[in-house]
Formats: C-alpha cells, sequence, structure tokens
C-alpha cells in the first residue's frame, strides 16, 4: 500500500530549535519546531508585543483568511485597525502550538528516525511543555516581555501557564473560558471523546495517516460532546428544549389545538 502523503502545511513562518524539549511526561523531543503568523510591527523598544494563543480546534491564522478553510480567522472580529487587538499598535504574535497540524511539530510530522510520521509514537506534551517552547520563539524574537499574553479555553490554559512559568515575561494575561484546572466531570467528558475517535474504524490504531484516511466520524461524534459541556444553560434550552415540531417545523403550541 501506498503511504499517505501528510500535506505541507500553509505558508507561514517556521522556527526550529537545536536543542531537545525535554518533556513533563518523559521522553523528548528532537528539534522541535513551530509555526507562527504575525501582524503589525514590532516597536524599536520591543515593548508592543501581544501573545495570541489558540484554542484546542485553533491554529496561527487568527486573523485574515484561512488558507485551507478559506474561513475567516479565529478572532478575526477582534483584529485590525480600530479592534482591540490593532496591528497599527500592536505587534500580534499567534503561535501554532506544539502538537498542532500547522507546520509545528506534531503527530504529522515525519519521525527522523525511520521516515515515517510520528502518529501515535508521538510523546504526550502538556500544556507547559507547549509554553515552554513558545518562550523559546520569543527569546528567539529578543522579546524580554510580552505587553499581553490573551486566549481561551486551551489558549487560555497556555497564558495561564505562561504566568506560572515566567511571570517576569509577560505583563498581563487575559485568559477566556478557562480555570485554574479541569474538574472530574470535564476529565469524563474528555474520556468519552478519546474513546469515540479511537472506536471509529478509520482511527487504525493511530496510524490512520499512512492508510489514507481520518476518523472523520469519530471526531464529529467527539465535537458533538465538547459541545455538551462548552453551552450555557438557555443556549442548551434553545437547542434542545421540548418543544414539539410538525415536520415543517411548525410548533404545535401555536395551533388552535393549544389556545
Amino acid at each position: 500500500m501506498v503511504g499517505f502523503q501528510v500535506p505541507d502545511p500553509p505558508p507561514s513562518a517556521v522556527m526550529e530549535f537545536d536543542e531537545p524539549l525535554m518533556l513533563q511526561a518523559g521522553g523528548r523531543l528532537d528539534r522541535p519546531r513551530l509555526a507562527w503568523r504575525t501582524w503589525g510591527t514590532l516597536a524599536p523598544a520591543r515593548n508592543n508585543a501581544i501573545l495570541l494563543t489558540h484554542a484546542l480546534t485553533g491554529d496561527q491564522f487568527a486573523a485574515g483568511r484561512h488558507p485551507v478553510t478559506g474561513e475567516p480567522g479565529w478572532w478575526d472580529f477582534m483584529i485590525g485597525p480600530g479592534r482591540p487587538l490593532d496591528p497599527a499598535r500592536d505587534y500580534l504574535i499567534c503561535v501554532n502550538c506544539l502538537g498542532g497540524s500547522m507546520g509545528s511539530t506534531g503527530p504529522q510530522t515525519i519521525d527522523p528516525r525511520d521516515g515515517r510520521p510520528y502518529g501515535p509514537r508521538f510523546p504526550s506534551i502538556s500544556i507547559t511543555d507547549m509554553v515552554r517552547v513558545q518562550l523559546r520563539l520569543l527569546e528567539r524574537l529578543e522579546i524580554s516581555r510580552l505587553r499581553l499574553a490573551v486566549g481561551g479555553s486551551m489558549g487560555g490554559m497556555q497564558a495561564l501557564e505562561l504566568l506560572r512559568l515566567a511571570p517576569e515575561r509577560v505583563a498581563a494575561v487575559a485568559a477566556f473560558a478557562i480555570g485554574a484546572r479541569h474538574h472530574a466531570r470535564q476529565i469524563a467528558f474528555h474520556a468519552l471523546q478519546r474513546r469515540a475517535i479511537i472506536d471509529d474504524p478509520d482511527w487504525r490504531g493511530g496510524d490512520y495517516l499512512e492508510a489514507g484516511c481520518a476518523p472523520e466520524r469519530g471526531l464529529r461524534l467527539a465535537r458533538m460532546i465538547a459541545h455538551l459541556s462548552y453551552r450555557a444553560p438557555g443556549e442548551m434550552e434553545e437547542r434542545f428544549g421540548r418543544r414539539l415540531r410538525l415536520p415543517g417545523g411548525e410548533d404545535l403550541r401555536s395551533l388552535p389545538l393549544y389556545e
């Protein structure tokens, strides 16, 4: 069988680091790399940098037209002239986190030891690992202190961890839709999401890239499960509340029978 060809990531800046990254859970990544995008200009005093940290399904394309999906970036409405994140004032940096699929080292990366994608052999990484390699990038860019680190969900985790690891490197943090740690209910939801993906026949033990397929059905189900934990009660009632409807969409309670 001809192996699946891993597509090239969309164009963005990429930086590779010679020093191995020793991982929090054990093991190491040799020559880790990060892909990132920037907007604006770094001030001569290098004091206007803002780090944007993305959620699990995000990437470095926070603004503008996404080169793969064609959709607006995940924070496109926040970035631009007169907006909260203004490239005329701020130097915005958005990194595809370690483990991502848009150019940073992740499961789709070719393992130099055997020329195959890492796939299921990719080591376990943590939010701490993601932030530690982002700090390496900031050192290479000679940015000693961020004006702000901002992100939501998993991006909020990264922003908080940056504050914990290197408080002297960031003046302020804005973390949205995240707490300091997960509680048992969230961990249980995550276990169900992983099981949905693993039970998809196209998971192939994690070697789906070489099989030329992807566990898309499992991913869709996992995302549905995730949304049960994301939504406020009002939105859940609007979507799933007990409203009987006819095939055409009419609410039965609007018929004369219910007057």
